[in-house]
């Protein structure tokens, strides 16, 4: 990883990123999988879970860079991110065990 990405601010990466530099995901995974994995595991209280969601996350920074504002924080930005995609599981995980119940 070049020292010169190193160097870059959150917003620059997710504009380079949203440019087709896809070697800048590496800096923003590598800034954001710890405190990200932290955030995810207290919403969702398993390991398992928060890791699939990291994933789900990473892939969708990837995917919507290009609609990152720069009037916002980026930090606040991937953080939102996650914390939908934390919420859409709960809802699946919800909606299964209301099938489940409704079976017997």
């Amino acid at each position: 990883m070049p020292n010169d990405q190193l160097a870059k601010t959150d917003a620059d990466l997710l504009h380079d990123l949203a440019e087709g530099e896809e070697t800048t995901l590496s800096v923003i995974i590598e800034r954001y999988k710890d405190p990200l994995f932290r955030f995810i595991l207290r919403y969702t209280g398993v390991a398992a879970d928060a890791e699939d969601i990291l994933q789900d996350t990473f892939v969708s920074i990837y995917t919507k860079a290009s609609t990152y504002d720069p009037a916002w924080k980026a930090s606040t930005w991937i953080y939102r991110i996650a914390l939908n995609k934390c919420r859409d599981q709960a809802r699946k995980k919800k909606i299964r065990r209301l099938v489940s119940l409704d079976q017997f």
